[in-house]
């Protein structure tokens, strides 16, 4: 269908260029394929419209946000529109784990919702303003708002993540009892070895920007690229082929050969007993092994400013796939 349309934009004498006729008629085809499938819907096929709080608010924060794009920098501040729907969500999510019927859930979703809400607003502190902004707005991301380097106490944020981050990603594995096989080498090992080189190289760099170390210059520089590489090798290239290859997040137990041998004499002809743990989220503990992956690259590759908001938005998915589960939402 594409080449169609592009072979009609041909004979019609439209003067546009090879190449830029077949891109349009390949997009167009696309579109009017895609358009015909949707169309296509068979009799008796729900609508997806949503029937819950929580679902026409989803519904309503994207169009939002949509409609926040066609505006500009001077009509709508971006990061105060966005902390507003994020902070919306967290407390309707709260209220909504509130009137859950069972008490499990009911907490869970409480605590889950709090971690989202303050997550939200430690990120919030982290800000970059733009010109058209000033002289309303104050910029953390810099040591100031004419420097392009981070100041010395935000060198704290990428040991917290070190110290702090392959912890609290462990409590949500342990949660769903997914904190076996792959995951305790990769979350326990190789994500906090790579978060601490991260605070090793924004360390070096702060010192190497403010000649605390009496080392020369071009040393220096060789190490830190050393250790960027190792990081990024470990996070896309060793991290791509550990996520490949790792095995479900779960774990097998039997009874003990004491008891079996008890349940076999009384019964012989009884299958043995085995439980299986983590098999409620074996999909997602292995998927996010890759999440982490990115993050250990962005991490480096960030200011230590927005290394720690990428942590508190690890935190903030991992919650909100508790508030998910809580809610019984799909």
């Amino acid at each position: 269908m594409g080449l169609a349309l592009g072979l009609s934009f041909r004979l019609t004498g439209i003067s546009l260029g090879t190449l830029d006729i077949s891109l349009l008629g390949t997009a167009g085809g696309s579109i009017v394929g895609f358009a015909y499938t949707i169309l296509e819907i068979p009799s008796g096929y729900p609508l997806p419209a949503p029937n819950t709080t929580l679902g026409w608010l989803s519904l309503l924060l994207t169009v939002l946000q949509a409609i926040g794009f066609a505006s500009n920098s001077f009509t709508i501040w971006e990061d105060e529109i966005l902390l507003m729907f994020l902070a919306t969500f967290g407390f309707i999510s709260l209220a909504t784990s509130i009137r859950q019927p069972g008490i499990k859930d009911r907490v869970l979703g409480i605590i889950q919702s709090s971690v989202f809400l303050v997550c939200t607003r430690i990120a919030s502190l982290s800000r970059l303003c733009r010109e058209e902004q000033m002289p309303y707005c104050r910029s953390t991301y810099y040591s100031s708002a004419t420097s392009s380097t981070s100041a010395s106490w935000q060198l704290v944020i990428p040991v917290a993540l070190a110290i702090l981050l392959p912890s609290f990603v462990k409590g949500y594995y342990k949660g769903t009892r997914s904190y076996v096989g792959s995951a305790v080498l990769w979350i326990g090992v190789g994500l906090r070895m790579s978060l601490l080189a991260s605070a090793i190289y924004w360390f070096l760099d702060a010192a190497d920007d403010n000649k605390w170390l009496n080392v020369n210059e071009d040393i220096l520089r060789l190490v830190k690229t050393t250790i960027a590489q190792l990081v990024l090798g470990i996070s896309l290239v060793a991290g791509t082929t550990y996520y490949i290859w790792a095995t479900p997040c779960i774990s097998i137990e039997t009874p003990s050969e004491q008891e079996n041998g008890n349940a076999d004499a009384k019964q012989p002809n009884k299958p043995k007993n085995m439980a299986i743990f983590g098999y409620g989220n074996m999909h997602g503990s292995r998927y996010f092994l890759l999440v982490t992956n990115y993050l250990m690259a962005i991490i480096l590759l960030q200011k230590p400013m927005g290394g720690g908001s990428i942590g508190l938005l690890t935190l903030q998915i991992l919650a909100l796939f508790e508030i998910i589960d809580c809610n019984n939402l799909s």
